[in-house]
């Protein structure tokens, strides 16, 4: 525990609050105390005595992975449903579900765990907007992203995880001021993106409020400014410049977000060897599958704040537990920081006399500069968290049912997902027009919400009619929901896939053998082919099974005899493609002969094709941005 108690803005005071972890990579206040992520396992710490030391110390969740400690657990964060929210890389969870790479959510106690969506690659950023957008950051050229979907939601219609999560950057480049970077791939771009929180106060200039986004990427020493700007149902990002960046070798930014005062707390890892891994030539791997370096700092790190010298001082410089007016007084404040704290206090403390509070707030009709009414968005799940909400309670149920037709989209939005899953729910927002929102993130929150409903012959016609909607039919997370919801209430289920087998080149009448199969996969964790070359012969059919065995996402080209060089600057380009990654990396030219598309870990895809007539040596890639140069091998065709 840091403390300034001094007043002159520099902590002066420190006290160990808990020690003796395994690498903690977050940490969240719930319940009265903390939870840390630890993996394997997460941590719930409590004070009891006032001593500001940890008394209670309960493992209330196992089985996070640690095969490799820069892929765990991490980005804590307690969301506005009253669960806690976080990120995973490719070391995975193996508990009640299995999962790798994306964000979850569980209840404050550790239980109920649910994988939102999958992600390409290592995830380490999180943010909520002030509207409950959802939005990430992953390594590997992705440094934003929304969440549209939740994986639950897809699974009804066969479709995989990794289709409820979107990249939505607009940009490659970082924006440096020193050419002195160490990256293995996504060469100057973002290949450790850390953190995606919001400016969600008041005491910047206007254009950040709810909008801009601080993504962190140690490799560049960027705290990067993501602006995100709506794009009917979801978003996009675009950029906006650097609020941080630094020539300081062992500056490395990887986490900011807003802190009570309005200002943007950044956490500075402060290492000179900023790399995991691959491993570099002569070094081996130790624990956490860091490769062993000497250099490695394990003892400091660094805090600063980001302030606007024009700002005015923050009202708010505590809230007491056990007042509720003191709490009522956070809800309304214009720092999200503020709002979530008293709605997570109003929840653990269950006081249901707070509710009239609370109705006043939801009742309340104005909006600010940008149209938020975020209090009354925080005091509906603050009812549903205390439970007012389960349909029981006439007055909080007739209260959440008049703010369907709040002005704030956002509070309408709140509404319609803390309501009951019923026949009455379904009618009021039928009746309130919401499967018609005129903006179109609340109308995918509807549509989605009626999948939740009792099946209904009334809403399938109206949701059939609107399938029919040009705003609707031109967007994609909409196009979604609707299936999802028209399969709830009259279409029929679709059957979920399970994992990914895909076959290319091959007609469905085609049910001949090959000539030859060849079975490839890569190096875990070593961006390399297990494969280094094979041979097969001119004229022949041959069937490549590529499974990735590896923790992120790989293709495989075949390649124009001597054509690797060319195809793999063409490939390194594709990065600054906004649409490179819907591309699958794939350059479009002759050099490039046959080729799978990215494919998820754990999955296979099956490629067929004629071999070449000409004998000779055919270079074999993956063509994701920077791999191609170690990820790479040969095809030898004979007679």
């Amino acid at each position: 525990m840091c403390e300034d108690t001094d007043g002159d803005g520099k902590a002066d005071k420190f006290t160990i609050f808990a020690d003796k972890f395994n690498i903690p990579t977050s940490i969240v206040f719930a319940n009265g105390g903390v939870i840390i992520a630890q993996a394997p396992d997460f941590i719930f710490l409590k004070d009891t005595d006032g001593d500001d030391k940890a008394d209670i110390r309960e493992k209330i969740m196992g089985n996070w992975g640690t095969y490799d400690t820069h892929a765990g657990p991490s980005s804590l964060t307690y969301g506005f449903d009253n669960k806690i929210w976080g990120t995973v890389g490719y070391s995975g969870y193996h508990g009640s579900v299995k999962f790798n790479q994306g964000a979850y959510r569980f209840d404050v106690g550790g239980k109920n765990i649910e994988f939102m969506g999958a992600t390409s690659n290592n995830t380490w950023g999180l943010g909520f907007s002030e509207n409950n957008d959802v939005f990430l950051s992953t390594a590997n050229n992705t440094h934003s992203a929304f969440l549209g979907i939740p994986a639950s939601y897809l699974s009804a219609i066969g479709e995989p995880a990794d289709r409820a999560i979107d990249k939505i950057d607009g940009h490659y480049a970082m924006h440096v001021v020193t050419k002195n970077l160490r990256q293995v791939d996504v060469f100057n771009g973002f290949t450790a993106a850390a953190g995606h929180h919001l400016y969600t106060a008041r005491n910047f200039p206007k254009r950040y409020w709810n909008k801009i986004a601080f993504v962190n990427e140690p490799t560049g020493r960027v705290v990067h400014e993501a602006v995100l700007e709506r794009k009917g149902s979801g978003f996009a990002e675009k950029d906006g410049w650097n609020l941080v960046a630094s020539a300081d070798e062992w500056f490395g930014p990887v986490q900011s977000e807003v802190g009570p005062d309005g200002a943007v707390w950044m956490l500075d890892w402060y290492n000179f060897i900023i790399q995991h891994n691959p491993t570099p030539q002569g070094f081996e791997n130790g624990k956490g599958n860091a490769y062993i370096n000497p250099l490695r700092d394990q003892t400091h790190g660094r805090i600063y704040r980001v302030v606007y010298k024009n700002a005015g001082p923050q009202q708010i410089k505590s809230l007491d537990r056990k007042n509720n007016a003191s709490l009522i007084t956070g809800l309304k404040s214009d720092n999200m920081f503020w709002r979530m704290t008293a709605q997570r206090l109003i929840v653990e403390n269950g006081d249901p006399s707070i509710a009239e509070p609370l109705y006043a707030i939801i009742s309340n009709k104005t909006t600010d500069e940008i149209g938020i009414n975020a209090p009354a968005i925080h005091a509906l799940w603050a009812l549903h968290g205390l439970g007012l909400l389960d349909g029981t309670h006439a007055d909080a149920l007739k209260v959440a049912i008049a703010a369907l037709s709040h002005p704030s989209a956002g509070v309408r939005k709140a509404a319609l997902q803390v309501l009951p899953d019923n026949s009455e729910s379904l009618t009021a927002m039928q009746k309130a027009g919401l499967l018609n929102d005129a903006d179109l993130n609340t109308r995918l929150a509807a549509i989605l919400k009626s999948a939740d409903m009792p099946a209904s012959a009334e809403t399938e016609k109206e949701l059939q009619a609107a399938s029919g909607l040009s705003q609707n039919i031109g967007d994609r997370w909409i196009q979604g929901a609707l299936k999802i919801a028209l399969v709830k209430h009259g279409t029929g289920a679709v059957k979920p896939t399970g994992k990914e087998t895909v076959v290319t080149e091959k007609k469905a009448s085609d049910t001949s053998k090959p000539d030859q199969l060849i079975r490839i996969n890569p190096i875990v964790n070593a961006m390399k082919f297990e494969q280094k070359s094979f041979t097969v012969r001119a004229g022949s059919t041959v069937e490549i099974e590529f499974t990735n065995t590896d923790f992120m996402q790989h293709n495989l080209l075949i390649l124009q005899k001597g054509s690797m060089e060319k195809v793999g600057s063409a490939a390194d380009k594709m990065a600054q493609d906004p649409k490179g990654a819907e591309k699958q990396y794939v350059p479009d030219m002759a050099e490039v002969l046959f080729h799978t598309p990215m494919v998820n870990p754990e999955a296979t895809f099956k490629l067929r094709f004629k071999v070449p007539d000409l004998t000779g040596d055919y270079p074999y890639i993956c063509s994701f941005p920077g791999h191609w140069r170690i990820m790479n091998g040969v095809m030898k065709v004979i007679k």
